[in-house]
């Protein structure tokens, strides 16, 4: 009943179908927002009525979830975007982030880049830290600075200098090949500028790599561009200046290592500007106009070179001479014309080389001699003047020569030019000493001693304030102890000793000290200053010299005793140092020993004389010596002993027959002469020279009196007397010629032998008395006792008279 009333009141008139139309849509709603219902189903009857208010909630909740889920699938389908909070160096910072939820999807990290703090930069920075001596630092930012300008060709002339500044920050922190390559490649630059001090910078490296015509060439071309820079004229003449004290240099360099000149001064002697602070002074503008300046004045040679005469009252004519990479052949001929000059190339094979090299120069006031002089070292050629023609110029490479004596004299003579220039020129240069001093040197090799010792005395007297001065005197008393002036050379030294006890090279003075007294034979001196040196030096090789001088000193006054003391002394340093005259030790001290009646060691001692490792000249005088020292008087086995090692030594044929002779004495000592006589009967046929065949027939004659072989003897002193030259040898025969004759009982022959001799005063003393006493015997075996007694009594009386 009541469900009938609803069915007829208005508005709720509504079919079944609509009603499941609606229902439906209700569930796919549902379903769609993910969130069924968790009321259980109930099949409720069908309604007769619509509930629009709630139908209208439906959709508009339906429509909402369905917009949100598309929302949400378009955000996670593009790529993660940065906040800008973390890119902003600017942003504020809060205090604390906030917590994200643990459920919350995680999110692609955005990496915190580090804060990167711009550092100042300018060109007045980098110069500041350079001076500063914070060369790394510099470095840096000269490289930011060209980098900078890398892409601006305008400022090309900026770049140049920049990459010069880099060249020299690379030189302090000693990456120098690095440092060179960047050098070369700005000394071409069109920059003339920088090319100038580029140039002169490799010119430093070259010469401390001993390559010392690189050196000169490269400073040639420094000073040939430096006049480009006149906005600075004092620093230009400091520079050129300097380019000419370092052309001197390096030819002072090439000509003592050719001539094996120790130098020991190369720090003192060779200082010099390094000019790596080029350009620190100035600012950019400064810069720029000056090197537009400079390229400005190189540019009226572009096409050719110019040359003009100048309008100077002078004896020489002037003359403004500019190139600009012109070829040297076109350079040369067109100045050579210009100035009426002979050239003359006289150049090797390869001359084509030399004449194509460019040549950039800008000389605005030269005179003939010093054009080609330049002109030529900026092609590493070398300018010789003949004033006897007129005006003749020859061109040569200083780079090959076929013989050394005349290369050395050609260079050296360029050298004193360069030199004496640099003197007259820069008076008042406080490098002054230096000059001099190399003129020294120069004049040293040239063996031209007088101008020498004068040059070392200018440096020691004028300027004895210069590290150089010790040096200068040490050399002068050199010179004249080789001019055996030993009073000179003891006086420069004297001097030097005192002035400058300080220094280093006082000690080693003292030992020319005492190598000059001990030339001067002045032995006692010699000694003291050996020991004196000896016992304040701590240097190992000083006190090795000093020993091995109160050696040879002590030696030549016949101190035997005391050159064994200091021998041995030299011998226990030397085991600490290899020392070259080892093998002399070694040989004087076996001789001292001798002499002392060592004979054992002595025996020893020349042995390790000869097993040193020796040149042949110092093999053959250690032998000559040997053979010289009568080893006959040694004990018989390490006499052999001696002989059989100086056979193994590779002698010459002279020292091989003094050896063999020497072994018959000692076998004839120990009564062995029929063994000696078979080794110089194997020997004869080899000997040749004269005074050696001699030698053998007197000891074959000795070996034939041992064995009583009268005859055999007699005929081979009286062969000998054929061939032996007038001396001790002969007259040492004649003397058994008459003990023989004697023997032979030819009483007459050995009187007639004996007068002989005793008529001449030139025989020793112990061979005239063995001649009066063979004398005496033949005078009483003629029963002429009243001559004998006589003879003997003259005999002692002179004795007598001699003693007292």
């Amino acid at each position: 009943m009541a469900q009938s009333e609803k069915s007829d009141m208005p508005g709720n008139d509504l079919s079944s179908g609509d009603q499941e139309f609606f229902e439906a849509l209700e569930n796919s709603v549902r379903h769609a927002c993910g969130k069924l219902s968790t009321q259980p189903h109930v099949n409720t009857p069908a309604r007769k009525t619509i509930d629009w208010t709630r139908v209208a909630v439906i959709i508009f909740v339906g429509c909402a979830l369905i917009s949100l889920a598309i929302i949400y699938a378009s955000f996670h389908s593009r790529p993660p975007v940065r906040n800008s909070k973390y890119l902003s160096a600017e942003q504020p910072k809060s205090e604390q982030a906030p917590a994200e939820p643990e459920n919350q999807p995680l999110r692609q990290q955005v990496p915190l880049q580090p804060e990167v703090v711009e550092q100042p930069l300018s060109l007045k920075l980098a110069n500041d830290l350079f001076l500063q001596d914070d060369y790394a630092g510099a470095l840096s930012a000269y490289e930011r600075l060209d980098d900078a300008l890398a892409n601006e060709p305008e400022k090309r002339l900026m770049q140049s200098f920049l990459k010069l500044r880099i060249a020299s920050c690379l030189i302090q922190l000693k990456q120098i090949d690095k440092s060179d390559e960047l050098l070369r490649t700005i000394s071409s630059s069109d920059c003339a500028g920088v090319a100038a001090v580029a140039n002169y910078q490799r010119a430093l490296l070259e010469l401390e790599r001993k390559e010392y015509l690189e050196a000169r060439k490269l400073a040639y071309r420094a000073e040939a561009l430096a006049e480009t820079l006149t906005a600075d004229n004092e620093w230009v003449f400091n520079f050129k200046k300097d380019c000419r004290f370092l052309i001197a240099m390096s030819l002072t360099r090439r000509i003592t290592s050719l001539s094996d000149t120790d130098i020991e001064t190369s720090s003192k002697l060779w200082n010099t500007n390094r000019h790596d602070d080029f350009g620190c002074d100035k600012s950019e503008s400064q810069l720029k106009a000056a090197f537009k300046s400079a390229n400005s004045k190189l540019a009226h040679a572009l096409m050719s070179p110019v040359i003009k005469t100048l309008d100077i009252n002078d004896s020489f004519t002037h003359y403004e001479v500019i190139g600009n990479i012109a070829p040297a052949e076109e350079l040369f001929a067109s100045f050579a014309t210009k100035s009426n000059t002979k050239l003359i190339w006289l150049l090797p094979e390869n001359a084509g080389e030399f004449k194509r090299k460019p040549v950039s120069l800008f000389l605005p006031d030269v005179t003939t001699e010093e054009f080609f002089s330049l002109a030529a070292g900026c092609t590493g050629l070398l300018a010789t003047f003949d004033r006897s023609q007129n005006q003749t110029v020859t061109l040569t490479s200083p780079f090959e020569y076929s013989e050394l004596a005349g290369y050395l004299s050609q260079i050296t003579n360029e050298a004193l030019d360069r030199w004496q220039e640099f003197i007259i020129r820069h008076y008042e240069d406080n490098r002054l000493a230096n000059a001099h001093f190399a003129c020294g040197i120069i004049y040293k090799i040239q063996g031209r001693t007088v101008e020498s010792i004068s040059q070392f005395k200018i440096v020691a007297n004028r300027y004895s304030n210069s590290p150089l001065a010790p040096y200068a005197l040490l050399n002068s008393s050199t010179i004249k102890a080789d001019l055996h002036d030993y009073v000179g050379a003891k006086e420069d030294l004297r001097q030097l000793v005192e002035q400058y006890n300080q220094t280093g090279i006082a000690q080693k003075a003292l030992l020319y000290l005492a190598d000059a007294a001990l030339k001067a034979e002045l032995y006692d001196d010699a000694v003291n200053t050996y020991s004196r040196v000896y016992n304040i030096d701590y240097s190992l090789e000083s006190r090795m010299a000093a020993a091995f001088g109160a050696a040879r000193a002590t030696f030549a006054k016949n101190d035997y005793a005391e050159t064994e003391i200091w021998l041995t002394k030299y011998l226990n340093l030397a085991t600490q140092y290899s020392d070259s005259e080892l093998h002399q030790a070694y040989l004087m001290l076996g001789k001292a020993q001798l002499r002392l009646d060592k004979r054992t060691k002595a025996f020893n001692a020349f042995k390790l004389a000869l097993n040193e490792e020796l040149t042949t000249k110092d093999r053959s005088d250690i032998i000559t010596a040997l053979l010289k020292c009568d080893l006959d008087k040694l004990d018989p086995i390490p006499a052999f002993d001696l002989i059989e090692t100086l056979q193994m030594q590779g002698l010459s044929p002279q020292e091989y027959t003094e050896a063999v002779l020497m072994n018959c004495r000692i076998l004839r000592k120990i009564h062995l002469p029929q063994k000696a006589l078979a080794i110089l009967n194997d020997r004869f046929d080899y000997i040749i020279e004269p005074q050696l065949r001699a030698s053998a027939y007197y000891e074959a004659g000795l070996c034939y009196i041992d064995l009583e072989q009268i005859e055999n003897a007699r005929g081979c002193f009286t062969r000998l007397l054929s061939i032996a030259e007038p001396g001790l040898l002969a007259d040492k025969t004649s003397l058994k010629l008459a003990e023989l004759s004697l023997k032979l009982n030819k009483d007459e022959k050995a009187v007639e032998i004996c007068t002989r001799l005793l008529e001449r005063n030139d025989i020793p003393d112990d061979l005239r008395k063995s001649t009066v006493n063979t004398l005496a015997q033949a005078y009483k075996k003629q029963n002429d006792y009243q001559k004998a007694i006589q003879l003997l009594v003259e005999q002692n009386s002179g004795q007598t008279t001699d003693e007292r």
